[in-house]
């Protein structure tokens, strides 16, 4: 059973990364909407988003929101940083580094360069959700099928 349980948590991790790939995804659609067609403020921007992200992404800009009033202390792009580092651990390195390239952005350069930075990560993302999904099925038996054998293994290995 405990290897049984090793398998699902395996499965449980590349949900998780597909579902924060996904939420990161439909929020920096909405910011770049946001930005592009409203010029929303950065603070208002991130409660916004804080508010209809779901997931990790929710929690991401709401971590973000939360820390901009030390704005002044530190610059954005830590505060960007920091934020994805504490609750973006689901994504893998590239994905995670990805986003933190967009924090160096947002929020310092002109709207054009601003928007298609965020085209460019989300480009980067959906390569990546799209890779993550299609391969989710074959590792999620990957994951049963190997917990299962070590499983069996050492019940005969035991006997």
């Amino acid at each position: 059973l405990a290897f049984a349980g090793f398998g699902a948590a395996f499965a449980l991790a590349k949900k998780r990364r597909i579902d924060a790939l996904c939420g990161m995804c439909a929020a920096l659609e909405l910011m770049n909407g946001e930005l592009a067609a409203r010029l929303t403020p950065l603070p208002e921007l991130c409660g916004l988003l804080a508010g209809r992200a779901s997931g990790a992404a929710g929690e991401f800009f709401g971590l973000l929101a939360a820390s901009l009033p030390g704005l002044g202390e530190r610059d954005f792009p830590a505060l960007w940083r920091e934020a994805a580092e504490r609750s973006l651990g689901s994504l893998s390195g590239a994905e995670l580094s990805e986003i933190t390239r967009l924090g160096d952005i947002v929020g310092r350069y002109e709207l054009a360069e601003q928007t298609r930075a965020l085209e460019l990560c989300l480009a980067e993302l959906r390569n990546c959700l799209r890779a993550a999904q299609s391969a989710y099925p074959g590792e999620k038996k990957l994951g049963f099928g190997l917990a299962a054998a070590a499983g069996a293994l050492l019940v005969v290995v035991l006997l």
